[in-house]
């Protein structure tokens, strides 16, 4: 774990949380990693479900948003 977060110290990170909670930003957070791209699944009209049976529309939707801020935020 640790040459994971050292390695990843100065380089873009894009962290996609399942809802407002933000479990996932709050892990990098901790472990003193800035996050650079947030984006949250239910921002994106995705309903948040308790299983792994992902709807194709919302994956590619995720998808899209990663790629749209990529390309918008050098």
């Amino acid at each position: 774990m640790e040459s994971f977060i050292e390695s990843s110290k100065g380089n873009r990170l894009v962290v996609i949380d399942g809802c407002p909670t933000a479990c996932a930003r709050k892990i990098f957070e901790h472990v003193n990693l800035p996050v650079t791209d947030y984006i949250v699944v239910t921002g994106l009209d995705i309903k948040k479900n308790h299983n792994f049976d992902l709807e194709r529309k919302d994956i590619e939707k995720v998808c899209a948003e990663v790629k749209k801020r990529l390309q918008c935020n050098p």
